[in-house]
């Protein structure tokens, strides 16, 4: 897992992160573009990856007797990554064609559409695929730049589970990946000898709420909003990834009962929380019946978020939203993969320890945390919205 996600793109650079990923995948002098494939297929496992605005992270699920070979395909890719003129604009290529199925995907462009009224000029604020306009103008010399200063064992953490042996892992891996050196240059140094990382951002100024409608896109209307909220390590993310739980999660749940149950004027409901680097937003959204009017929706959406921030939540909707929280978080552990996914993702942040840290503290999340961070944080003065009109 690379801190290489869209968050340290250079302004007009959209897409950079993505299409670097591309390139991870065009080979290396000693393993030709395929050869990584047909291994890996040969011996019954699967490997991909995924590039997010705060990371770009790459997996391997194979039997645990062969866990020496991913190891050392990564540092192969980390130091010798074939960032040739032919293999780019062939990826670059493909990059253009994911932008414009984009462009045909209604929900995709409302979230894009709520990200840019919500972040402004923040590297959130613009989609991980890229814009087609960057993505026409990256050259080669950005994209060798990006992978130098954000592809080295500095910028890395790297996560191993399975049946295998700690020390002999830690042996393999100081062998393989220490002493390499960046072919297309590293980060520059400050004076007090830290890296100097290009495109980094400062932290979330929340814009002024805005609001966009999008005519003639879906067929069915849709309607959803963003609120300003906090990054992963903050001590209220735990309470407002509660809230969202009480918000949406199942049948009982605030939104479903009141817009799809008793109302009929929604099909589907959402509230969710996004743990990033930097702050993020809380969405909450609906799809609405044929017909269904979302100033309708939105309004009522609103009536129940205000219900929540004057009154807080019941005990037994408390307790529920703790189980279904708890839950998630041993599905999505209950994989080698899973597991090393979760232990890289708070690696990245600071520490895997913060990450039993924050399952602590969803066990500790009282029914006033979660009244107080509704009141803080889902001002509705202060949430953008759009809505997909038919």
């Amino acid at each position: 897992m690379y801190r290489a996600g869209s968050l340290y793109e250079p302004r007009g650079k959209s897409g950079l992160a993505h299409l670097t990923e591309h390139m991870m995948f065009r080979g290396t002098p000693e393993r030709p573009q395929g050869d990584i494939d047909r291994l890996v297929g040969r011996l019954g496992g699967a490997s991909n990856a995924i590039t997010t605005c705060d990371h770009a992270t790459y997996y391997f699920v194979l039997p645990s007797e062969h866990w020496e070979i991913p190891l050392a395909i990564e540092a192969d890719r980390m130091w010798n990554c074939d960032l040739g003129p032919s293999p780019f604009e062939t990826e670059r290529g493909v990059a253009v064609e994911e932008r414009a199925m984009l462009d045909d995907d209604p929900e995709a462009l409302a979230f894009e559409t709520l990200d840019s009224l919500a972040f402004g000029e923040h590297p959130y604020a613009y989609p991980v695929v890229g814009l087609s306009e960057d993505l026409e103008s990256l050259t080669l010399s950005d994209l060798r730049t990006f992978y130098g200063e954000h592809y080295g064992a500095a910028d890395a953490v790297l996560a191993v589970v399975g049946r295998v042996s700690h020390d002999e892992v830690v042996e393999k891996v100081h062998r393989l990946f220490a002493g390499g050196s960046a072919p297309y240059g590293g980060p520059e140094e400050a004076e007090d000898g830290t890296q100097l990382r290009s495109g980094r951002p400062r932290p979330v100024v929340p814009t002024e709420p805005g609001h966009r409608t999008l005519r003639g896109l879906s067929p069915v209307p849709r309607v959803v909003m963003g609120y300003h909220t906090t990054e992963a390590v903050h001590d209220d993310t735990a309470a407002l990834e509660l809230l969202c739980s009480l918000l949406s999660a199942g049948r009982s749940s605030v939104l479903y009962r009141e817009l799809i149950d008793d109302s009929g004027l929604a099909t589907e409901v959402s509230a969710y929380k996004v743990p990033q680097v930097d702050p993020g937003l809380l969405y909450v959204g609906a799809t609405l019946n044929a017909g269904e009017a979302p100033e309708r929706c939105e309004d009522r959406i609103l009536g129940l978020i205000a219900r929540v921030r004057e009154s807080g939540v019941s005990e037994t909707a408390l307790e529920r939203a703790r189980n279904l929280a708890r839950v998630d978080l041993l599905l999505g552990r209950e994989t080698c993969l899973g597991a090393a996914g979760a232990v890289a993702f708070w690696e990245s942040l600071g520490g895997w320890r913060l990450g039993v840290e924050h399952e602590e503290r969803l066990s500790r999340v009282t029914g006033d945390d979660v009244r107080r961070v509704a009141a803080e944080y889902l001002d509705p003065d202060s949430r953008s919205s759009v809505w997909l009109v038919p």
